[in-house]
């Protein structure tokens, strides 16, 4: 019997990893800049598309974060400007393709084009949700 029950607790735990995320997100701002988007700190002239970000020094980390894919997803206006400024379909997906010098620590700066279908631009600064992919 009691092999049966950590038989049982094994495969439970066994289970809960197999399905558990193993991708952990945080909360942090959000801002855009315009193109172009080359020269970058990690790929120099490579193009690497649109859907790019900046990241700050922290997440930077002497290039730890260069190429990586992250979710973003709007969450709500930085500022209490009274209304969301979040679109209905509030996530995009991009890769750090550089660093943002002004950015505070947990901040990405996206490019135009990937900040603009998940927020009006008018915002300018966004609170995100953002996780590696």
């Amino acid at each position: 019997m009691v092999r049966l029950h950590n038989l049982f607790i094994l495969t439970a735990l066994i289970i809960f990893c197999f399905f558990s995320s193993p991708a952990i997100g945080t909360t942090g701002s959000a801002t855009y800049y315009n193109p172009p988007y080359t020269p970058s700190a990690c790929f120099g002239r490579r193009d690497s598309g649109h859907m790019v970000a900046a990241a700050s020094y922290m997440l930077y980390n002497r290039r730890a974060i260069c190429g990586r894919r992250y979710k973003v997803t709007c969450l709500t206006a930085a500022y209490s400007k009274g209304r969301n400024p979040c679109k209905a379909n509030n996530v995009v997906y991009v890769t750090v393709v550089d660093l943002c010098p002004g950015c505070q620590a947990q901040q990405l700066d996206l490019s135009r084009e990937a900040f603009a279908p998940i927020a009006g631009l008018g915002a300018g600064r966004i609170k995100i949700y953002f996780q590696p992919v």
